[in-house]
C-alpha cells in the first residue's frame, strides 16, 4: 500500500518505512541479509531485494519481514522486475524465476527456468534473448575512442590559443629577425614593427 516505504541501505539491508505522514515517517524495521543491497522491487506484499543475491522477503506483516527464498544467478543481483508469477532479474544476462506461490517455500533457493543462452530447466515457452553480436559494441567502444581524442585535441588547441592571446595581450608585434618590415602609406615603418 502507499504507506510503506522499503529502502535499500546497502550493507544495513532494507528499511521498511511507514511514510503515513510524510513530515513524520517511522522506521519500522529492518531486514539484515548480511549482503550489500542496492535495489527493491515490490509486488504485493512481497519484496525482491537485489543484493549479492536476491531475496525474496515476505512483508504482509511490515514490523516482521520474513524471508521466502532467495534465488540463485552468478553475481551480483541487479535490477529485477515481477510480471504475474515470473521473475526476471538482471545479473550477468537475464535470468527468468517461476515464483508461483507453490515454488515460494520458507528457506528456499530457487533456480531459473531461464538463463542466458537458453532454457536451465524444462519451463514452458520462456524466451530468452539470444547472445549479442558483439560487433555493435566494439563500433560504440571506437566511436567513444575518437569523440574522446578529438575533444582532447580540442581542448589542447583552444589552451594554447589562449595562453598565446593572453602572452601577446597589450603588446606590440615586433617583426622577425628575416621578416620584411612592412611600411605604411608615407613609407616609414608601421608604428611597433621597430
Amino acid at each position: 500500500n502507499g504507506n510503506y516505504a522499503y529502502v535499500a541501505a546497502s550493507y544495513d539491508g532494507m528499511h521498511i518505512v511507514d511514510v503515513s505522514d510524510k513530515a513524520n515517517p517511522k522506521l519500522l524495521s529492518t531486514y539484515k541479509p548480511g549482503q550489500y543491497c542496492s535495489r527493491v522491487t515490490v509486488s504485493g506484499s512481497t519484496v525482491y531485494l537485489s543484493c549479492d543475491t536476491l531475496h525474496i522477503v515476505d512483508v504482509a506483516s511490515a514490523t516482521a519481514p520474513r524471508l521466502v527464498a532467495t534465488c540463485v544467478s552468478p553475481g551480483n543481483a541487479g535490477g529485477s522486475d515481477v510480471v504475474g508469477d515470473t521473475l526476471y532479474l538482471a545479473d550477468v544476462g537475464l535470468w527468468i524465476f517461476d515464483v508461483t506461490p507453490q515454488t515460494l517455500s520458507p528457506g528456499s533457493t530457487l533456480t531459473p527456468t531461464a538463463a542466458p543462452g537458453g532454457s536451465v530447466t524444462a519451463a514452458p515457452a520462456t524466451a530468452v534473448p539470444e547472445k549479442s553480436d558483439s560487433s555493435n559494441s566494439n563500433t560504440v567502444i571506437v566511436v567513444v575512442v575518437v569523440v574522446l581524442v578529438i575533444t582532447v585535441a580540442l581542448g589542447a588547441g583552444l589552451y594554447l590559443y589562449s595562453k598565446r592571446k593572453a602572452n601577446t595581450a597589450g603588446k606590440p608585434r615586433f617583426a622577425k629577425r628575416d621578416e620584411p618590415l612592412s611600411v605604411n602609406e608615407g613609407g616609414a615603418p608601421a608604428i611597433g614593427e621597430l
